[in-house]
């Protein structure tokens, strides 16, 4: 009779600390909704209208578009359209701070993508020439005194730089090599 009143203070307890994870879990998603609504003030981001997709950014419930290209579109684009060459679907939208949650025109900037990516770091040029990040320094590769092999394509290692952990590749062979044709 103890052991059954042992198992039933046990699932008691269980219950409990259940109930109090997701209501701190609760709690905490409010107070991130808070600092969302509070941060994007004025735009209509909030709990009701956006969610937060896979990748961290802010999509309207709606119609499923991404917030932040879509008010970049409305307060930027459109404003100074003469001077941006391409449709608005050609550019990619970079976060200034780098706070993906934080959709203020203020903080948004319409590049190509390739100065996008060169604000991203995965274009770097040296020496006159532009190389492209294509993996990590500490992936496994086979590497030999005059080429490296990496995703089963050999590259000379005289166009190949390892800069802050990354390898970069020239860009000339970066497209002849891993581009689709």
């Amino acid at each position: 009779m103890l052991g059954v009143y042992i198992y039933i203070l046990f699932i008691i307890i269980f219950c409990v600390i259940l109930v109090s994870i997701s209501f701190i879990d609760y709690y905490f998603q409010i107070q991130k909704w808070k600092n969302i609504e509070q941060i994007n003030y004025g735009f209509g981001i909030n709990r009701r209208t956006a969610f937060i997709d896979n990748l961290g950014y802010l999509r309207w419930k709606k119609d499923n578009k991404l917030c932040h290209r879509e008010i970049a579109y409305n307060y930027i684009y459109k404003k100074n359209w003469q001077e941006y060459k391409m449709p608005f679907s050609k550019y990619e939208v970079h976060h200034k701070n780098k706070n993906k949650l934080d959709c203020k025109h203020e903080n948004l900037e319409i590049l190509d993508r390739e100065n996008h990516r060169i604000r991203h770091g995965e274009i770097i040029f040296y020496n006159n020439r532009k190389f492209i990040r294509v993996a990590r320094e500490r992936r496994r590769y086979v590497r030999t005194k005059k080429a490296i092999l990496i995703a089963g394509r050999w590259i000379p290692l005289s166009q190949i730089i390892f800069r802050h952990d990354w390898i970069y590749l020239a860009d000339w062979c970066y497209k002849k090599k891993f581009e689709p044709k």
